[in-house]
């Protein structure tokens, strides 16, 4: 049997169109190495892609694909061996044969793997036969030679990597536990809030979600827990689908300072407030904060920069503000499964595969439910409750004790409140906007 036949040319130069015009999506198929490809000149040029956008260059240019290729020996003679049209004609081709969705991209991914698996299984076999034509051939040493080379082919085609057992890996990962234990860290990154520490900690994999009525000070907790990881050195992105950068920071700038929005936005300020404000944006300038605002914002675009982020900067902590459907869907089962979608991509996808601890917000309805889907609460980690207390409960509890109060209704992670008078007292101030901890009206005592 020929090997070309389990080849697709097309499939390969797909990719590497798709790659000159799209080089984000590489970070999509972490998977597909240049050995994969049937074609050599074309797995040179993946290869050099794939090197330069590593360097952060994302302008794949004909010069610098060139460069890139003559820089390592080996690579400049193949490509030598191959009579190639100049590499600006072959990227003006390129833009023909390119896909513009990640699906597409992702298609031929698989096509070109599975392909490339089938050629190293074909070759496997094949000296599978040989040796079993072999005199001297022994039962023992045949059957270890089959047991070797498929693992070694599953170890690199279907996981990537070897798969060890876990007993190895057990001796370092309870040194990493002591170790944080003596530093005094919590498990995971802490809230800014001391009591919520008592029940949870934002994980590493593990999607935290804060259910709030609309308008009630939710995206003032997200650019709270957002600007305290920062200011931690924690690399922190926000997701905003409803605040411009320009409103986001004056609340940002309100925080830090105390001076109130509406004096930031309409009134002169004094030469101090003025002089603060200086301080405050040098201070923002060096925190590891992203501010993104798009309402729009699609999964796949998300998960890319996030994945870029963490190799550029190591980002840690996403605010994802906040879970929500499109208006274009009216059914309320298809509503419900739109949003149950998010949350599971957004555990499972963003925190567990690129293995973030993500902090997410949810809309309560009317009657104190998460809005229009159960599933938010199927797929998250924890689920907190924000919301306002009663007349009765301040006065009850004593206005020391403050206006709202956190429920940990739902937590995977460790204990949870159970009855209806346990719930964590907070303040949140309208003159100097600002949300903390108030003094609590009992002692806390949640099941675990």
């Amino acid at each position: 049997m020929d090997l070309s036949e389990l080849s697709d040319y097309k499939a390969e130069a797909g990719i590497v169109s798709t790659l000159v015009y799209h080089p984000e999506f590489i970070l999509h198929s972490p998977y597909l190495h240049a050995q994969y490809f049937y074609s050599q000149e074309n797995g040179c040029i993946y290869w050099a892609i794939s090197e330069l956008y590593k360097q952060k260059i994302t302008n794949i240019s004909a010069l610098n694909i060139e460069q890139m290729l003559d820089s390592n020996k080996s690579v400049k003679q193949k490509m030598r061996e191959y009579n190639m049209p100049s590499m600006t004609q072959f990227i003006d081709l390129c833009y023909e044969s390119k896909r513009d969705s990640i699906e597409e991209y992702q298609l031929l991914v698989k096509k070109v793997v599975s392909l490339a698996f089938k050629r190293e299984l074909y070759k496997t076999v094949d000296k599978w036969q040989r040796s079993c034509i072999k005199d001297d051939a022994q039962l023992d040493e045949i059957s270890h030679t089959i047991y070797q080379d498929l693992d070694k082919l599953t170890a690199t085609f279907v996981t990537d990597g070897e798969i060890t057992t876990f007993g190895s890996k057990v001796n370092d990962i309870w040194q990493k536990i002591k170790e944080k234990k003596e530093r005094g860290e919590l498990y995971g990154l802490p809230s800014f809030f001391p009591t919520l520490n008592e029940y949870l900690s934002y994980e590493e994999t593990e999607l935290i979600v804060i259910e709030s009525r609309m308008k009630k000070g939710k995206s003032w907790l997200a650019m709270i827990e957002a600007y305290d990881k920062a200011k931690n050195g924690v690399p922190t992105l926000v997701q905003d689908s409803e605040m411009s950068d320009e409103n986001w920071y004056i609340r940002l700038v309100s925080y830090i300072s105390g001076i109130s929005t509406k004096r930031i936005k309409d009134e002169k300020l004094t030469a101090e407030e003025e002089k603060l404000i200086e301080s405050i944006n040098k201070h923002i300038e060096t925190l590891p904060l992203f501010h993104n605002f798009d309402p729009y914002i699609t999964k796949e675009k998300f998960y890319s920069i996030c994945a870029q982020k963490k190799i550029d900067v190591g980002l840690k902590f996403i605010v994802w503000d906040y879970i929500k459907c499109d208006d274009a869907i009216l059914n309320s089962a298809e509503r419900s499964a739109y949003m149950a979608g998010i949350t599971n991509w957004l555990k499972n996808i963003i925190a567990g595969d690129l293995k973030m601890s993500v902090l997410a917000f949810a809309q309560l309805n009317r009657n104190n439910e998460v809005a229009e889907s159960d599933g938010i609460e199927k797929y998250c980690s924890s689920a907190v409750r924000w919301v306002e207390k009663t007349n009765d409960e301040i006065v009850r509890d004593g206005k020391e004790c403050g206006t709202h109060k956190m429920i940990v209704k739902l937590n995977r992670l460790g204990k949870q409140h159970m009855g209806d008078d346990e719930y964590i007292d907070m303040m949140f101030t309208q003159s100097r906007v600002g949300i903390v901890e108030a003094k609590q009206h009992n002692t806390l005592t949640p099941y675990d």
